[in-house]
């Protein structure tokens, strides 16, 4: 995708920052006509840097006291004695208090809040978040997917999104040619179908898995992609109407991620388009980026959760520049229907705490604590019947936690699951148990990673080469080279 040149220039106090930061791992303090966020107020407690929703500091866990207004948290700086405390309130101290094993001494944790203060309280409604395990980037469709079951989310994250069939094809068919047609700005009927061609030949693979032909698979997708057309022709006729239109398609598929809040997506689209800015005028308006999602089933509150953390992931990209608070979902059916909605504190609040949980989730795995390999099923036969994961879900519960019919809710699913070969059953145990020691590895590395200071680091002294006919040792490793 295009991005706007603007966006690439940068300041001389900038420059000087970013030199500082590579060289002492801590920003400058010096203010920046560019920056949308206030200047530091008296000393920072934590090694900090500044962004879109504020002071991003990192720490660890040194210490959690259970009381009964709150949990108070102290977090310690990776250098040096500097403590903050954190007081949960309301929701995020009713989680924590039910599953205490989700955060513990020595966990790296990222506190994001407006001002850099000793004391921070956090809430449902403050902007203010508590990122626990930030080196574990959980993508934003598996948090969004945590609406109404957590459990769901993390297992489509290890077994995927559940078999395919005829509906998730041409919802796939439809994304791609759609996408196609918004980038060469062109929705013409020789386009549509020339997009929709090569969307079903990159498929045929599962087109063959799923028994039908090229033409019922065009008849499926046309409608939908003509539907498409329509919304497009309106919303590129009122390209400078602020609120209406939009101005420019600028990429489809793609990739954010932000280490400061452990977070990574893939977004459909995005698009600027004009936004009033006055309340009072609406004709003042500039331009905006925002995230563009096409959905082909029905609205479903895990949408807006993917939206509202895709517009956090733009803001940190666009360090807040030009990134419009709203975004837009597209639902393709039989008329084309529009949404543009800003997500709220609280649910971004909602969508942090349960990203927290599946990070910590997978931290603690393999560790002597009581925390749960996969939470646990939520036991609504109806909401179960309808999960694309049902199968992969009672099978877990019944090979890896000893569970039966009765504990997880749905007696029939869990016996249609339960019918599965022994040799599957095995083979199945044995694979999980072989990812499970890869994961754990690779998340012991990030963390040690993650909390190294700026001092020395841990080097290793790497294989002999030849070099201009001399043998030549290298290390490898992070921090200063160690002396001698």
């Amino acid at each position: 995708g295009r991005i706007d040149p603007v966006l690439l220039k940068a300041t001389e106090e900038e420059h000087a920052e970013l030199a500082t930061l590579l060289r002492h791992g801590k920003p400058a303090a010096i203010s920046s006509q560019r920056s949308e966020v206030s200047e530091d107020k008296g000393p920072d407690p934590l090694p900090c840097f500044r962004g879109p929703r504020g002071h991003a500091r990192r720490g660890r866990v040194s210490k959690i006291d259970f009381e009964d207004d709150c949990v108070r948290v102290a977090v310690d700086a990776v250098e040096g004695e500097a403590t903050v405390t954190v007081r949960l309130t309301g929701t995020w101290k009713a989680e924590l208090e039910e599953a205490p094993w989700m955060l513990a001494p020595g966990d790296p944790v990222h506190l994001l809040s407006q001002e850099p203060r000793e004391t921070v309280t956090l809430s449902d409604t403050t902007p203010e978040l508590l990122v626990v395990h930030p080196e574990i980037l959980v993508n934003a469709t598996a948090v969004a997917a945590t609406a109404g079951c957590l459990r769901r989310a993390l297992i489509s994250m290890e077994f995927g999104g559940g078999p395919s069939n005829l509906a998730c094809e041409v919802g796939t068919l439809v994304h791609d040619s759609v996408q196609a047609c918004l980038a060469a700005g062109d929705f013409s009927v020789v386009a549509r179908g020339a997009a929709l061609q090569g969307a079903i030949r990159r498929k045929a693979a599962a087109v063959w898995s799923l028994g039908v032909s090229d033409h019922q698979l065009r008849e499926a997708a046309e409608p939908m992609v003509e539907v498409a057309a329509q919304w497009a022709q309106v919303a590129f006729g009122h390209r400078l109407d602020p609120g209406k239109g939009v101005r420019r398609f600028l990429g489809a598929e793609q990739n954010f991620s932000s280490h400061r809040l452990g977070l990574r997506g893939k977004i459909d689209g995005l698009v600027e388009w004009n936004e009033a800015f006055c309340a009072d005028d609406p004709s003042l308006h500039a331009p905006r980026v925002a995230a563009l999602e096409i959905k082909t089933g029905k609205p479903h509150a895990t949408h807006m959760g993917q939206l509202g953390i895709y517009g956090v992931l733009m803001e940190e990209a666009y360090r807040g520049h030009g990134v419009s608070k709203r975004g837009c979902l597209l639902y393709i059916g039989k008329a084309p229907s529009e949404s543009r909605k800003e997500v709220p504190a609280s649910m971004l609040s909602a969508l942090i705490r349960n990203r927290n949980s599946i990070a910590a989730t997978l931290a603690r795995r393999g560790q002597a604590t009581d925390a749960p390999q996969w939470p646990a099923p939520i036991q609504q036969p109806g909401e179960c019947g309808r999960c694309f994961n049902r199968t992969e879900c009672a099978l877990v519960h019944g090979l890896f936690e000893g569970g039966t019919a009765e504990s997880f809710g749905d007696e029939e699913l869990f016996q249609a699951a339960a019918g599965v070969s022994e040799a599957r059953k095995e083979y199945i145990v044995r694979w999980m148990r072989a990812v499970e020691a890869e994961s754990r590895s690779e998340s012991l590395d990030r963390a040690s990673l993650w909390m190294k200071g700026s001092g020395h680091g841990a080097w290793a002294l790497g294989p002999t080469q030849e070099v201009d006919g001399a043998p030549a040792w290298f290390f490898r490793g992070s921090g200063e080279l160690p002396p001698g």
